[in-house]
């Protein structure tokens, strides 16, 4: 095994301060996709890099240790809410994913415009940042370990030589 590592300190304040910015981002493109290139699939990408940006700079093993969120759950919610949100136009006699709208009046918002196609979005956000976490997460775990000279254990890479094993 290899001894954990402190992630560089320019690297992790960089990071700390992208994002949040990377979700706000994330919101307001899943918020403009309704009347605007953008919603669900977009701002799901772009928050999926919010988990590339954690695990370039942390790794696997702290991003585990310290987000219990499962990207199989994730995709599971998400498919689950999408086909809610097409059942229930099915619900009041129209056909399946059909979107319906309406205005709502919220103090100190205004009259905001609804559409439940927002629940279809939501979930494909779900989706893709699920898969995106997912995939990330797998590559991670099939990269080979790369520790520094003198420090290997039989099997890993150490940086600076080729492994005789490998040719």
């Amino acid at each position: 095994t290899v001894a954990p590592t402190a992630p560089p300190v320019m690297l992790s304040l960089l990071v700390r301060g992208l994002l949040p910015l990377a979700l706000v981002v994330s919101a307001w493109i899943f918020l403009r996709g309704h009347q605007s290139p953008g919603g669900g699939f977009v701002a799901g990408l772009v928050a999926g890099v919010v988990g590339v940006m954690l695990r370039i700079a942390h790794g696997n093993a702290w991003v585990a240790a310290r987000i219990a969120l499962r990207p199989e759950r994730l995709i599971a919610a998400g498919l689950g809410v999408a086909a809610l949100t097409g059942l229930a136009a099915l619900a009041w006699g129209a056909p399946f994913l059909t979107s319906a709208h309406g205005h709502v009046t919220l103090p100190g918002l205004g009259e905001i415009e609804l559409a439940s196609a927002a629940g279809f979005d939501l979930g494909v956000f779900l989706v893709v940042v699920g898969v995106v976490l997912l995939i990330l997460g797998e590559i991670g775990r099939l990269a080979p370990a790369v520790v520094p000279a003198g420090r290997a254990e039989p099997g890993q890479h150490v940086v600076g030589t080729v492994d005789a094993g490998a040719r």
